[in-house]
């Protein structure tokens, strides 16, 4: 939710205290009865969505990033015993293969670290009984397999994020277009009836339909329609 749509709901939310406050005056006119309740509604969704949409910014990202940090760690254990025992043995090609370190896997890209993971883990499974006077055994090597497979499964969800998100986004846009409609063809309309018979009522929802811009310290107003009521600016 960006700082326009929290400002509106900020105003949504203004208008249906408003409501709330003058039940027995809205009770009066069946069709604005009618809208604040559907006012109450779409607030309780636009609250809805936009937790959907936060949960699915992080979720999965700290997930994986669990995920992606385990893996890193063990596969870089197993690369470092592989790599003590070319140094001993004096395989060259070996070493220079193994040198890796924990935070040069974790800050690869996903398939690319997927990759060079599994490549340490064949050759650790390779070299599985010359290198078990360095510590390797096939406890530490099934771990890595497991991290590794754990961690494989999380890299397509990302995608899987986004699409979620940007349906949630679009979810979160559309109903805060119904609640403008709603305010601005129907209670704006209906409103004006209470104009010089409950001016009080009538001049606390004019107040409430007021958008404030809750950036800074400066609070910036949206001017008046042309027929005296309030509403808000669509972009």
């Amino acid at each position: 939710m960006n700082i326009h749509q929290r400002n509106k709901l900020a105003m949504f939310k203004s208008v249906d205290q408003v409501f709330d406050q003058y039940t027995e005056s809205v009770s009066k006119i069946p069709a604005l009865s009618k809208s604040a309740g559907n006012l109450k509604t779409m607030i309780s969704k636009i609250e809805n969505d936009f937790g959907i949409q936060e949960s699915l910014k992080g979720v999965i990202t700290n997930n994986k990033s669990k995920e992606q940090s385990a893996v890193a760690k063990t596969a870089s254990l197993v690369a470092g015993i592989l790599s003590s025992y070319a140094h001993e043995e004096g395989l060259i090609n070996l070493e220079t293969k193994m040198n890796i370190s924990h935070s040069k896997l974790a800050n690869m890209p996903d398939e690319k670290m997927e990759t060079q993971c599994k490549n340490i883990l064949n050759t650790g499974r390779e070299y599985l009984n010359e290198t078990a006077d360095h510590g390797m055994t096939n406890k530490i090597l099934n771990k890595l397999e497991s991290q590794i497979n754990s961690f494989t499964g999380l890299i397509p969800q990302p995608r899987n994020k986004v699409i979620t998100l940007s349906q949630s986004t679009r979810e979160l846009k559309n109903t805060i277009d119904e609640v403008n409609e709603l305010l601005k063809k129907r209670t704006d309309k209906l409103m004006m009836l209470f104009e010089e018979s409950e001016p009080l009522f009538y001049n606390t929802y004019k107040s409430a339909r007021i958008i404030v811009d809750r950036r800074g310290p400066r609070n910036h107003r949206n001017n008046h329609t042309s027929n005296g009521n309030t509403e808000n600016v669509d972009e």
